[in-house]
C-alpha cells in the first residue's frame, strides 16, 4: 500500500531521505510511535522524505494526516513471513528444545521477519530513487541497511540509526520482570533474546555513520552515538480541571506491556493500601491505558480504582490528576509519561528506574522511592503538602520546557541529520 503525502519538491529544494520504521509515526499514544514521530517530524523539516513502514506486528495501519503531511510518499510493508529457520523453531513443541534451537539461531526473534524477501520488496519500491540519507528506526531493523552496504558505489547514502533504547539491557530487565511474576520459561527466553541483541549490536552499530539513543548512558558507550531524549509537546498554558471532592492519582501506560503490568500491580497491591490509610481526603486511583491485562482488569468495580482501557485523549486525565505515579521496576529507555506529567504540571512520584535517563532530580523536580513503604510516604507527602507539590511541579515544568520540548528537539534532529548529509557534524544540544 503506497500513499502520496505532501507536495513533491520538484525543484530540488531539499535533499532526499528514506525513513524506515517498524510502526506508524504519531504525535501521541504509544511511546515508540511518538519517538518515531519525533524523528519524522525532525527530518521532514530538512529533507523530502519517503516513508517505509515495516509492520512487524499483525495489525493493519493506514497512514494518518500527521504522516501524510510530513512525507513525499509512504508505503506499508505488511503480512511479513518469518525466515524458514525460525519457522522451524516456532514449530518445536518441547520448551527446552525450543529454547536451545532459538539460542543456536543467534538472532533476536523479531529479526526473523527482516528477510532477503523483505529487502527485495523495499528495493523494488525505491527503484530509481536516490537518497542522501537512509534513516532506520530500532536496532532490529538495522539489517535492512545491507541493501546499501551491498552496493559498490562509494557515493551511497549516509546511514543513520535510532536505537531508542538499549535492547540488551531492556530484555535483561524484562527477564527479571517475568522472573518476579513467576514466569521462569519466559525469563529464560528473554535472556536468550538479550544475548542475541548484544551480538546484533556488535555486528551492526559500527556500520552506521550515526546512532542515536534516548538515554545518555547508552549513547556514551559508542563512539558514533549521540543522545536524543524523548520529548513531548509542551502546552503553552495548562488549565487544571477541578477534581472535586475526590483527589485523583494517575498511572498511565499500555497495560498489556509487562513492565507496566508489573508496575500497576505492585502499586495497586503493595503501595495503594498505605496511601489510602494515610490520606486526609478521599482518593481514587486511575489506571489508564490500552489492553489492560486480566490481572489489571480484576480491579474494575472497586470504588477506589478505575480501569479505563484505551482513551481518546490522555490530556484530560493529566489535567484532572493530583498526582502521577511511575512505579516502573523493569524495562529500558526513558519514559515519555514522566515528561508529559511535568509538561502538564502534575506532581510525580517515580522509582529510580521510572525517572531514569531524564534530567529530573529527587526533591528538586519530583520524589523518587523504590520500596513500597517509601513510595507510599512520598505519595502522601505530595498529596498532603500542596506547597511542596507546587514547588516541585514548577521546577519540573521549567526543566522539561528547556530540555524535552518536542518542537525544539525536532529542529535539532533535522539540523543534525542534514549536517551529516553534508559531511559535517555541527554542534547542537544533541550530544
Amino acid at each position: 500500500m503506497t500513499r502520496r503525502g505532501g507536495p513533491e519538491s520538484g525543484q530540488g529544494e531539499k535533499p532526499r531521505l528514506l525513513f524506515i520504521c517498524p510502526i506508524l509515526p504519531a504525535e501521541t499514544g504509544n511511546g515508540l510511535a511518538m519517538r518515531t514521530g519525533q524523528f519524522l517530524e525532525g527530518v521532514s523539516r530538512t529533507f523530502d522524505v519517503d516513508l517505509a513502514v515495516v509492520l512487524l506486528s499483525a495489525e493493519s495501519v493506514t497512514p494518518n494526516d500527521f504522516v501524510l503531511s510530513k512525507v513525499r510518499r509512504c508505503h506499508v510493508f505488511s503480512e511479513l513471513v518469518a525466515d524458514t529457520h525460525y519457522q522451524f523453531i516456532d514449530r518445536v513443541i518441547d520448551a527446552e528444545a525450543k529454547l536451545a534451537a532459538f539460542q543456536a539461531y543467534g538472532k533476536p526473534s523479531i529479526c526473523s521477519l527482516v528477510t532477503p524477501a523483505l529487502c527485495e520488496e523495499i528495493e523494488k519500491w525505491i527503484a530509481g530513487e536516490t537518497y542522501a540519507v537512509v534513516h532506520i528506526m530500532r536496532l532490529y531493523l538495522a539489517p535492512v541497511a545491507q541493501i546499501w552496504l551491498n552496493r559498490s558505489s562509494p557515493a551511497g547514502p549516509v546511514l543513520t540509526l535510532d536505537c531508542d533504547e538499549n535492547e540488551t539491557t531492556t530484555h535483561q530487565s524484562l527477564a527479571q520482570c517475568h522472573r518476579r511474576m513467576g514466569n521462569v520459561p519466559q525469563a529464560h527466553w528473554l535472556e536468550a533474546e538479550a544475548r542475541a541483541f548484544e551480538k546484533l549490536g556488535q555486528d551492526w552499530l559500527g556500520k552506521f555513520a550515526r546512532v542515536f539513543f534516548s538515554c545518555s548512558d547508552d549513547a556514551s558507550a559508542h563512539a558514533n552515538a549521540r543522545y536524543v531524549p524523548n520529548s513531548s509537546h509542551i502546552p503553552a498554558n495548562v488549565s487544571r480541571l477541578n477534581s472535586g471532592a475526590v483527589r485523583n492519582v494517575l498511572f498511565l501506560g499500555t497495560l498489556s506491556y509487562a513492565p507496566n503490568t508489573e508496575a500497576a500491580l505492585w502499586f495497586a497491591e503493595s503501595v495503594w493500601p498505605f496511601v489510602l490509610q494515610g490520606a486526609r481526603e478521599p482518593l481514587k486511583l486511575w489506571l489508564v491505558g490500552p489492553e489492560p491485562a486480566e490481572t489489571i482488569q480484576a480491579f474494575s468495580g472497586r470504588d477506589d480504582i478505575e480501569v479505563t482501557g484505551a482513551v481518546p485523549d490522555v490530556a484530560r486525565y493529566y489535567r484532572t490528576a493530583d498526582l502521577v505515579v511511575v512505579p516502573i521496576r523493569s524495562g529500558g529507555g526513558t519514559r515519555i509519561k514522566v515528561v508529559e506529567a511535568a509538561a502538564y504540571g502534575v506532581p510525580m512520584v517515580a522509582t529510580t528506574l521510572g525517572a531514569g535517563g531524564l534530567d529530573l532530580r529527587h526533591e528538586r523536580d519530583l520524589l523518587i522511592a523504590d520500596d513500597a513503604q517509601a513510595f507510599a510516604e512520598a505519595c502522601l507527602h505530595l498529596l498532603n503538602d500542596r506547597a511542596l507539590a507546587e514547588s516541585l511541579v514548577s521546577r519540573a515544568n521549567r526543566q522539561v520546557r528547556r530540555l524535552y520540548d518536542r518542537d525544539s528537539l525536532a529542529r535539532e534532529i533535522g539540523d543534525a541529520v542534514l549536517s551529516l548529509a553534508r559531511g559535517e557534524d555541527a554542534p547542537s544540544n544533541i550530544t
